[in-house]
């Protein structure tokens, strides 16, 4: 993956954790900060979010069904931990909250894409075939060995 790949993707994960953190944790009954696990799965969503603006924004509709077939169950059990973490954080108000989040990624990676112009979908090409080149390998491992949206980043 390019450098400049990486550090959009490092640009977007990491606002994606912080967002995240305090959404989860930001309750009046708790304040509880997302563990490693939980960052893991915020980061992926977090990716899917940025593929999915790109498969929009740049025409790359056909990568984006191909990436998601190729990860459907990791991305299914992603949004299943990520519900189960707002559900935690929110209770009955979780899948408002949940929406919310959802929608709050995809504006910043569409923002991220208009501002970024041709730049954006360049880093959604490369990212598109490094995921499609993942051999086993998981997403979230994937994001982890590039360094990117670990804790402390």
């Amino acid at each position: 993956m390019s450098q400049a790949c990486k550090a959009g993707l490092a640009s977007l994960l990491t606002g994606a954790a912080l967002l995240a953190g305090s959404a989860v944790a930001a309750t009046p009954a708790k304040t509880v900060p997302p563990t490693t696990a939980e960052l893991a799965v915020i980061n992926v969503r977090a990716l899917q979010s940025d593929l999915m603006v790109a498969a929009l924004a740049c025409d790359r509709q056909l990568q984006y069904h191909t990436a998601v077939a190729r990860h459907v169950e990791e991305l299914a059990r992603t949004s299943r931990i990520l519900r189960e973490m707002f559900e935690r954080s929110y209770g009955d108000a979780a899948d408002t909250e949940l929406d919310r989040y959802v929608t709050l990624l995809a504006n910043w990676s569409s923002q991220r894409g208009m501002r970024e112009g041709d730049a954006f979908c360049r880093m959604a090409d490369s990212l598109f075939d490094a995921v499609m080149r993942l051999d086993g390998e998981s997403l979230a491992a994937f994001l982890a060995r590039m360094g990117i949206g670990a804790p402390g980043r």
